[in-house]
């Protein structure tokens, strides 16, 4: 089932940006440090979820996600201001991709109505909140080289999912 397939790298991608936003929480400042440990628990019970869903981890991750991975690699090296700014970007991306989907699939529905819920849109307005305090102090041009490369990036999980929907219809 192809939405059973991008579950499953979502999943993986899931782990990557929990990994990613463990670094983030080892440079944070103090009074930053509770909300990004509460973002990290959402990730965490996120991936549960998904397991929960019946995802199948045997499926070995699409090459998208080891990219993403060599991506958040290079994100760490950056200072903390950075790195709040583009995990904002990161996560508003993705939601912003899913905005665009409309689908008669009850199943997606669900999973897309799961993460338009106002959980996950006070996490969103929190990062933004973190990412706008850093910009007063950078210069908007340090963000284009890794905002391309994140666009890349979501266009390649695009391509990826639309892929596995593709090759579900072929074998249907």
């Amino acid at each position: 089932m192809a939405i059973a397939r991008w579950l499953t790298q979502l999943y993986y991608f899931d782990e990557l940006m929990m990994r990613f936003q463990l670094g983030i929480l080892r440079q944070a400042p103090r009074e930053h440090r509770v909300l990004l440990a509460q973002i990290v628990l959402n990730m965490v019970e996120e991936m549960d979820w998904l397991l929960s869903q019946g995802i199948d981890l045997s499926d070995p991750p699409d090459p998208s996600r080891q990219t993403y991975q060599a991506f958040f690699q290079d994100l760490q090296r950056l200072p903390y201001s950075h790195l709040t700014v583009m995990h904002w970007a990161t996560h508003q991306v993705f939601m912003d991709a899913l905005k665009t989907l409309d689908t008669p699939d009850e199943r997606l529905q669900a999973i897309l109505e799961r993460w338009a819920d106002g959980e996950f849109g006070a996490i969103l307005y929190d990062l933004a909140v973190l990412a706008d305090e850093a910009l007063e102090h950078l210069d908007l041009s340090e963000f284009d080289a890794p905002l391309n490369r994140l666009f890349d990036l979501e266009d390649s999980s695009w391509e990826m999912a639309l892929r596995i929907a593709e090759e579900a219809d072929q074998d249907s």
